[in-house]
């Protein structure tokens, strides 16, 4: 967290092994386990600081070991991400289209409208729905024309009159 950054870093690079050896937190965490060495990797989660660290004895964590840290901490993040989309498909399958059904929109239109109310991206979309973002620009296009309208918020206001739209 040097320099203001979330950054992936080795203990020596925060304290030396000499003076962490001296403190209560290594004699009463590490040294019990014969932990001398740990990475952290640190994520920005939602407005929180979270983080994942991994600790070893035997030798410290080299240059390599931290990028590869680097790869894995994205990976956690972007199967993080994932995960919230998909726990919001499960709210989103309860929601009932069927107003929108009756305006001449197929059930997958009904579903891209709603996430574009969610203020969900094309991507985050495709994510949600198991397709590519291609797909979700083609529904939107389809979505436009059958009301007349000629962007996302218009599409949304049309849709839901009584909502707040922030998309």
């Amino acid at each position: 967290m040097m320099s203001g950054r979330l950054e992936t870093l080795r203990l020596g690079d925060l304290i030396t092994e000499r003076l962490f050896r001296c403190t209560d937190f290594y004699n009463e965490i590490f040294k019990p386990v014969d932990v001398r060495y740990q990475i952290a990797m640190p994520f920005a989660l939602e407005g929180k600081i979270c983080g994942l660290t991994v600790a070893r004895g035997g030798i410290d964590f080299s240059d390599e070991d931290l990028e590869a840290a680097k790869v894995f901490s994205r990976n956690v993040l972007s199967a993080y991400a994932s995960d919230q989309l998909l726990r919001a498909s499960a709210e989103a399958s309860r929601f009932n289209h069927e107003h929108l059904r009756r305006r001449g929109l197929t059930r997958r239109e009904c579903e891209i409208l709603w996430w574009v109310s969610e203020g969900k991206r094309n991507s985050e979309i495709a994510i949600i729905l198991g397709i590519v973002s291609r797909t979700v620009e083609v529904h939107l296009t389809s979505i436009f024309k059958k009301p007349g309208v000629e962007n996302r918020t218009s599409a949304v206001a049309n849709a839901f009159p009584h909502a707040r739209t922030g998309s």
